[in-house]
């Protein structure tokens, strides 16, 4: 994920933790608030999935020397931005919903983790390694175009 992806996420999440929280103080009913939430996890698993990619960058970056420690810092506020949001979401939904509501929110964020992974991120993950592989084509088909030119020019040398 690039700082962008990033930036985006944390943009989403932070205007779903304010409408989340707006909601609540109004005294709203728990399914108004699960629109938001379920906004609000998937701005989770962008961002915790951003850090796993900034831990492990594709090829193509480490091969162009893109800014891969700036992206790391970037996925790192925010997975402790996102952290923090989630700590006082908690704490306001346990409050005023009670636990069984948290453990139906965990269930509900399990199940779009899920989802996400098995739609969007094998997505993602099939095109960045399929990058990786022409990138691998291209180096080698060069590599060996060099040492067919280097043997021709030795054989026609002697």
């Amino acid at each position: 994920m690039d700082p962008l992806t990033i930036t985006a996420a944390l943009s989403v999440a932070t205007k779903s933790y304010g409408l989340i929280k707006k909601t609540i103080e109004a005294g709203a009913e728990f399914e108004q608030v699960m629109g938001q939430m379920s906004r609000w996890w998937g701005a989770c698993q962008d961002i915790g999935k951003a850090n796993e990619v900034a831990k492990k960058p594709p090829l193509f970056k480490k091969l162009t020397f893109q800014d891969s420690q700036k992206e790391a810092l970037d996925a790192f506020v925010a997975k402790k931005k996102m952290e923090e949001m989630k700590s006082e979401l908690r704490t306001m939904l346990l409050y005023r919903f009670g636990p069984e509501a948290w453990k139906e929110l965990c269930q509900m964020e399990r199940e779009i983790r899920q989802q996400r992974q098995d739609i969007i991120y094998a997505q993602k993950e099939r095109i960045r390694s399929f990058f990786d592989g022409v990138a691998i084509v291209v180096a080698l088909t060069f590599i060996i175009g060099l040492m067919i030119g280097v043997v021709s020019l030795i054989s026609s040398v002697s």
